[in-house]
């Protein structure tokens, strides 16, 4: 595919073969549909079409899915909330929540589906960055935390040649293939940190659903602050206890106050 002609990457995807027995006989084995994927074709990013007016209903991975509509219009449902993505625009989905995308008439949706370890591992250095993207993966690894993210892609003439390196390298599986899908979603993600937050919306579904505190605020403020806040006055600034908020900090991180601030000091 040459990144310009739709019609012609639809029929370029219609044309590849599944073998749908493979399909059945990993699901029998009580294998997640990536786990699946990767039995396949050896790979944790998966590239796909989604067929139009297909329905799966409410459902969940255990990876980050992005969807992205090239043409026509998309119904999406994550948790209680329905959207209409029109042509152009960008959804991410974090693991572990219930979803629905189905694609309208005479509409291209594809999905790329983005394995938690590849997002842990490969986009380290991204996602150690304050932005937007980064606290999105970063809440969603471990199932801290789950949302959505909808970009708006107003040139998408510069964002159809990354999207076009991906398709190729995942089922071209040449040399490096893996390495190369990688480093295409890095531009990929750096691309849509270029638009700013004027082109993105998102939600959190577990804050919605639960009113979890804002631990992402917590951790940035931290971050800025941590060669002389304490945790008394972050406690005061954000209105918890001390002894709440530190128990809430380490069910969230993993670890206590102390060793956060001791990891950003041997860091700095």
């Amino acid at each position: 595919w040459d990144g310009s002609d739709l019609a012609e990457l639809e029929r370029l995807l219609d044309q590849i073969p599944v073998d749908m027995d493979v399909f059945y006989r990993d699901f029998q084995r009580e294998y997640s549909a990536q786990q699946s994927t990767e039995q396949i074709i050896a790979m944790d990013i998966i590239p796909i079409r989604i067929a139009r007016d297909q329905a799966i209903g409410l459902h969940e991975h255990d990876s980050f899915e992005s969807l992205y509509v090239l043409r026509g219009k998309t119904r999406l449902q994550v948790g209680g909330s329905v959207h209409v993505l029109e042509e152009g625009t960008f959804c991410v989905v974090s693991p572990h929540i219930p979803h629905d995308a189905v694609a309208g008439e005479n509409c291209l949706l594809v999905s790329v589906s983005l394995a938690e370890q590849t997002v842990e591992k490969t986009l380290a250095k991204l996602l150690s960055q304050d932005s937007v993207i980064s606290d999105f993966f970063q809440s969603g690894l471990g199932g801290r935390e789950r949302g959505y993210l909808l970009f708006h892609i107003p040139e998408p003439h510069q964002f159809l040649p990354i999207l076009r390196s991906i398709f190729h390298e995942c089922y071209g599986q040449e040399e490096y293939a893996r390495t190369l899908c990688a480093d295409y979603l890095e531009i990929l993600l750096v691309y849509l940190l270029r638009l700013g937050d004027g082109y993105c919306e998102g939600g959190t579904m577990e804050r919605e659903r639960r009113g979890t505190i804002p631990m992402l605020a917590i951790l940035k403020h931290i971050q800025a602050n941590y060669q002389t806040t304490t945790l008394g006055e972050i406690a005061a600034a954000f209105h918890y206890e001390p002894s709440y908020l530190g128990k809430q900090i380490h069910r969230y991180t993993g670890k206590s106050y102390t060793e956060i601030i001791r990891d950003l000091r041997l860091s700095e």
